[in-house]
């Protein structure tokens, strides 16, 4: 319960991690209460995750469907105005670095997004790290957060625009 659950959550969040930990109990790996210890906090863990998921579909499922174009809309809006100051080549290494971020591991590796920069890694690396201190003091610039770039339905929040 002092994690944040009603007594029944919690009641039931330590019956399953009892469970648990009497099924997977061995005395060689170490004490019965520090693996009782663990799997609580898993629990918690896992039941807090669910309950978000659980939390968030039913937000999108109560939600005005125009809200959410709106809100996609402001963000897109929020995204012109930062890539706005940017410039061309500082563009074309966002791109990079969101397409290596994003694609599965190996797919971009750091030498062939550096490559098509015509960057070596190192050059590569040192201009991220550029850009990220830009982004972030643009962003105090134009009075957003890194949330405001998101649609509220993806998990951000929508900063009231202004003209």
């Amino acid at each position: 319960m002092s994690r944040g659950l009603s007594a029944a959550d919690a009641e039931d969040v330590v019956s399953r991690a009892w469970e648990r930990a009497r099924s997977r109990f061995d005395p060689a790996r170490g004490s019965f209460s520090a693996l009782l210890g663990v799997a609580v906090d898993n629990e918690c863990r896992y039941w807090w995750r669910t309950w978000q998921r659980r939390a968030s579909r039913e937000l999108l499922l109560v939600r005005d469907p125009t809200a959410a174009v709106e809100e996609t809309a402001i963000a897109e809006r929020n995204q012109e105005r930062l890539l706005a100051h940017l410039t061309a080549k500082e563009r074309r290494l966002f791109a990079t670095w969101a397409l290596q971020k994003h694609l599965p591991n190996g797919r971009f590796p750091a030498a062939k997004a550096a490559a098509s920069l015509g960057l070596d890694v190192r050059a590569y690396n040192n201009a991220k790290r550029r850009l990220k201190s830009r982004l972030e003091s643009l962003l105090v610039e134009l009075d957003l957060t890194a949330a405001d770039l998101m649609p509220a339905t993806s998990g951000g929040r929508i900063h009231a625009e202004r003209n």
